[in-house]
């Protein structure tokens, strides 16, 4: 699912982690930037093997979040 650009931000991440068989996410330059949000998308995207944050500024905190997501190739 790619969301490039499209000004997603926590209350759409939100409804994107209700579609739990995605393997591939694209939130290139979108408006989510918190670990939190990150964490609860992990938690609910179990498949998740792709995930594009560019553009993002997360941090140590939310890099730290990816790297905790097992599934990620």
């Amino acid at each position: 699912l790619t969301l490039d650009g499209c000004g997603l931000g926590p209350d759409g991440l939100k409804a994107v982690a209700g579609f739990q068989g995605l393997v591939s996410l694209d939130l290139t330059h979108t408006m989510v930037n918190k670990p939190a949000d990150l964490k609860t998308l992990a938690a609910r995207l179990t498949r998740l093997e792709s995930l594009n944050l560019g553009g993002s500024d997360f941090g140590d905190d939310g890099l730290a979040v990816v790297c905790g997501i097992p599934t990620l190739r």
